[in-house]
């Protein structure tokens, strides 16, 4: 019997507030890969996304930058986007793809200019020297 290798994609994309959301479901090879929910963070200027360095981005210590969406759901290799991002309890900002958070640079990083990077999410509100996380965030909207 002969696999049919055909990749069949379904998207759903639509806002909550200002915020872009997206879902994604993969049928290839008769499985079904879901990433359900989510949203794309854009930059209102150059209207790009935050993206996880790599193609897909997952790694611990993988650094965040500005990059063109891929409201596909997929990088330009035809892999699953990391560009989505989900906010979860507690203040932290996960990404769909790797179940990390936005993480600041330091020990905790408070300081100005630090980079911003992907990491093992620190959800009991403290790093591993005993100090407050620094991968919680709040939204502010302010016009």
């Amino acid at each position: 019997m002969k696999l049919n290798l055909k990749k069949h994609t379904a998207i759903a994309v639509g806002f909550v507030g200002s915020l872009l959301w997206g879902a994604t479901c993969i049928l290839e090879n008769q499985n079904a890969i879901a990433q359900v929910g989510g949203f794309f963070i854009i930059n209102e200027l150059s209207n790009k996304c935050i993206d996880v360095a790599g193609d897909p981005g997952t790694a611990n210590g993988a650094p965040l930058a500005l990059f063109d969406c891929e409201l596909s759901g997929f990088t330009g290799s035809g892999s699953t986007t990391d560009q989505k991002w989900e906010f979860i309890r507690g203040g932290f900002l996960r990404n769909k793809l790797s179940n990390k958070c936005i993480d600041v640079a330091g020990d905790p990083g408070t300081v100005n200019g630090a980079l911003l990077a992907l990491f093992d999410c620190e959800l009991s509100g403290f790093i591993g020297s005993g100090a407050r996380s620094d991968q919680r965030w709040r939204w502010e909207p302010r016009f």
